[in-house]
């Protein structure tokens, strides 16, 4: 089968097709549509017309400055513990330690070396115990912030507030995992 002989084909359009029973009115256009070069007058209307002062969505500073001080504490007590673990423990310790009963189940010897990296490895674990920040800290820096934020008007998209919560989560996967 050939399109041309089915396009080709004569059509018969039955007498029950639609037809408009109301008139048309004409469209009146006020004033004729003239696309012309800007002009000085064009220009100074345009200037002289109100910007749009609405500001665009942002997130509140207390939600900015919550989010900023949890991101800064969760990479703080993090990221800090490993690198105090790499420039603590040599190469040989952390051997040792890799093989240790950490939970206190094993009594070591005073004298051998596994009983003098299980203690070096208890000071540095409250050391990093040390490291988050308390509540009132919390409070502290988070009201801190707030005040700066809204003093210099810094503006944050909840979308960049969003990603500074992930960054805080997946910034302190990210070292548990570089650290093990």
């Amino acid at each position: 089968m050939d399109l041309s002989d089915i396009l080709s084909r004569k059509v018969s359009v039955p007498a029950s097709a639609a037809v408009i029973d109301v008139e048309v009115e004409q469209a009146v256009i006020d004033e004729p549509i003239v696309n012309e070069p800007p002009t000085a007058e064009n220009v100074v209307e345009v200037l002289e017309e109100e910007p749009n002062t609405e500001r665009p969505k942002a997130m509140p500073h207390g939600h900015f400055a919550a989010n900023l001080v949890g991101l800064i504490d969760g990479l703080q007590s993090s990221l800090i513990p490993m690198w105090r673990r790499n420039s603590l423990f040599t190469k040989k310790e952390n051997e040792i330690l890799d093989n240790l009963d950490t939970t206190g189940g094993t009594v070591y010897p005073a004298n051998s070396p596994e009983y003098k990296v299980l203690s070096k490895w208890n000071k540095h674990l409250e050391f990093a115990s040390k490291l988050p920040f308390t509540e009132a800290e919390k409070e502290r820096l988070a009201a801190a912030t707030e005040r700066y934020a809204a003093t210099m008007q810094i503006q944050v998209s909840p979308f960049t507030g969003l990603l500074m919560a992930f960054g805080e989560v997946a910034g302190t996967r990210v070292a548990l995992f570089l650290n093990d």
